[in-house]
């Protein structure tokens, strides 16, 4: 996942995590987290988080309905800001 962040394929990410439970995994989560910060891909770990995240992606790639001009590529969640991808 980390690579498709740095190629922009990503454009945010949802990462359900157990605060009271222990990670054999923690350092890969640990990278994770720090390459959508790096790559300034938006990205959840809890269920309030999620829902705001995929509110937000709903809300860009809508914004032709409110009677500003959709970019030609608002069809596509790819349109979030960050580097090497368009912003709006």
């Amino acid at each position: 996942m980390g690579a498709r962040i740095s190629e922009g394929l990503i454009s945010a990410l949802i990462f359900s995590l157990d605060p009271l439970g222990t990670r054999p995994h923690d350092a890969d989560v640990n990278a994770l987290i720090r390459i959508a910060t790096l790559y300034e891909v938006p990205f959840a770990t809890n269920q309030a988080s999620a829902d705001l995240v995929i509110e937000g992606l709903t809300a860009r790639k809508l914004v032709g309905s409110a009677g500003y001009p959709a970019p030609a590529y608002a069809e596509d969640f790819a349109a979030i800001p960050g580097p090497g991808r368009p912003s709006l």
